[in-house]
């Protein structure tokens, strides 16, 4: 390369002599590669300068490299205007020339030359955007004003093609112009945050999705980011509801039900306001109707739970819907639905037994108002207190029928029934408590009368020789001093073979004679048999007091002799007839 000699030609005048002298087509040779030659042109004739250009992209040889490296290392060069004119020509590899050239003076340089060059480009297709200068936009967009200031529509048109090229996705659009940011919130190339979407909206309040809705473009980027939008929120405002009317709660759902998964769905009811809440459930689809039942976004009337229960019946959401803690919601609008829904939604409720208690099941049944409460029979017995319940709040007939039915649920599902009900004595039938005699009997919760009923009349209510209800039957009585026939008590004895049950009863009959005494002690098995066998015959006193008393009775009658039989062995009884 011909370079002038910088002492003879070091001011504008020599260099203007100099292109008086040479030939037509110096600008598109070598010999132009002078950094004063090109200085001056790029401040008095900027045709010429773009000649230069051309021959520097046209020609990119070592001569034009190492001009190019000497000019952006000059301290006083026209960097910028260079730059500037080498992406409007447009040189291809401009970019990847600012972003990765090592001998660039310093980054502020690289910078500015960026800002230029990205000032003065053509669209970003007419360059090679290496990874490298890619990065460089992408990472110093926030430092570069052909960002941050308004441009016109044909430059931020360029600019926003260089962001789309280079991925930028803008953490902060206040960093941005407002030509720019419009570009960029319309592409979704920015990161959902809550002053992101402020100024995307235009709004200095919570971007809820009432306002997002507004703005096509900001709703399309929320409703598929979902999870990401409401990150945003949740960590700028926590308690914030995202959505605060019942119209948009409804349109989200009916555009978005298919689209977001179950558990997104779920996620922005939560996070809506209960002043949301849908008026009428069968506005939205059905397939989303246990969303909002389990979130609690749908108005408690009679209508929305039969509704629902129709379809999909008293599951987890409905637990979770009329369920609050220890109580449970109050239902609105009853007379909204007749008499046959309301029975038909009240058994379904009653019968939830393994999702709900028997208090929130009655309560709710109870608030339906039915006029003449439920068929037992249309109830599914469970081994719970929903009978006694029920027969207390009035739901349930107090009648044979209906403790008859439950009554096949076994003794645990009508427990409670017997200490509720004020008519149960009336229809008090052995049949009734066949299948659970012995725990009546010996449940101190059922009413004293009931019992001693059952066992003032147990050759009736206990027609077979059952061990157990035998067994109740005579310590209840022995506690009670309820007195039975001998009969009686010489079936529990012979059935029961139990002390406990019958000696009680023996000690207090003074009337027995000695044959009747020892023919009930014998049907008690041993040792008490041994006074049927015959005189001589021996056996050790039983402990307790009773059998004492009994011993005796029959000393003094001469049945038998009671003896010591050595010393520690304690006394027995020998047979003297």
């Amino acid at each position: 390369m011909d370079s002038p000699n910088p002492d003879t030609q070091g001011t504008a005048n020599a260099v203007e002599n100099l292109l008086e002298q040479v030939p037509q087509d110096f600008t598109s040779s070598v010999s132009a590669l002078n950094l004063e030659v090109v200085e001056h042109l790029l401040s008095n004739d900027v045709e010429a300068a773009r000649q230069v250009v051309a021959f520097i992209v046209d020609d990119y040889s070592k001569d034009a490299q190492t001009f190019l490296n000497a000019f952006m290392n000059a301290p006083t060069a026209s960097r910028e205007s260079l730059i500037e004119l080498l992406a409007a020509h447009p040189w291809r590899e401009i970019f990847d020339y600012i972003a990765g050239h090592p001998e660039m003076p310093d980054d502020e340089t690289r910078l500015r030359l960026l800002n230029s060059a990205l000032l003065n480009s053509e669209p970003a297709d007419a360059y090679d955007l290496t990874k490298k200068a890619r990065s460089l936009i992408a990472n110093s967009y926030t430092m570069l004003s052909a960002f941050s200031d308004p441009q016109t529509v044909e430059r931020t048109a360029r600019i926003f093609g260089f962001a789309q090229e280079s991925d930028v996705i803008v953490g902060d659009l206040n960093a941005l112009g407002a030509p720019l940011r419009e570009r960029i919130v319309a592409a979704e190339m920015y990161e959902l945050t809550v002053v992101n979407l402020q100024l995307a909206l235009a709004i200095n309040t919570t971007p809820t999705l009432d306002e997002v809705r507004r703005s096509e473009p900001v709703w399309h980027y929320c409703k598929t980011h979902v999870e990401a939008y409401l990150d945003a929120i949740r960590i700028a405002t926590p308690s914030a509801h995202i959505l605060t009317t019942e119209a948009t709660l409804k349109s989200v759902i009916v555009d978005q039900y298919g689209d977001w998964t179950d558990d997104q769905l779920r996620a922005v009811i939560a996070a809506s306001a209960p002043e949301a809440s849908l008026t009428d459930i069968t506005d939205i689809p059905t397939e989303s109707w246990a969303s909002v039942m389990a979130g609690h976004r749908v108005v408690p009337t009679v209508a929305n739970l039969t509704a629902y229960v129709k379809v999909y019946g008293v599951d987890e959401s409905v637990a979770q819907f009329v369920v609050d803690g220890d109580s449970f919601v109050d239902l609105q609008d009853i007379d909204a639905v007749d008499d046959d829904e309301r029975v038909a939604l009240a058994i379904q409720i009653l019968n939830a037994n393994a999702l709900l208690a028997s208090a929130a099941r009655v309560g709710l049944a109870v608030q339906l108002d039915l006029p003449d409460g439920v068929n037992a029979a249309a109830l599914v017995p469970a081994g719970d207190d929903l009978f006694a319940r029920g027969l207390e709040a009035s739901l349930i007939h107090d009648e044979s029928a209906s403790f008859a039915h439950f009554a096949t649920g076994g003794w645990a599902s009508v427990v409670d029934a017997f200490v509720v009900s004020q008519n149960v004595k009336q229809f008090l039938t052995p049949a009734l408590v066949s299948g659970f005699l012995a725990e009546l009997i010996r449940s101190s919760a059922v009413p004293e009368n009931i019992r001693s009923t059952v066992v003032e009349n147990l050759a009736t209510f206990v027609p077979n020789d059952e061990i157990e209800p035998l067994r109740a039957a005579g310590v209840y009585a022995s506690q009670k001093r309820i007195k039975l026939p001998i009969e009686q008590i010489n079936r529990i004895a012979r059935t029961t073979q139990d002390p406990s049950a019958v000696l009680a009863h023996l000690v207090r009959d003074r009337d027995l004679t000695p044959d009747q005494l020892i023919e009930t002690l014998a049907l008690l098995g041993a040792p008490y048999s041994a006074l049927a066998r015959g005189p001589g015959v021996e056996f050790a006193l039983p402990n307790g007091s009773s059998n004492k008393t009994l011993m005796e009775r029959l000393e003094v009658t001469g049945r038998v002799e009671i003896f010591n039989r050595g010393w520690g062995a304690g006394k027995g009884v020998r047979n003297l007839v």
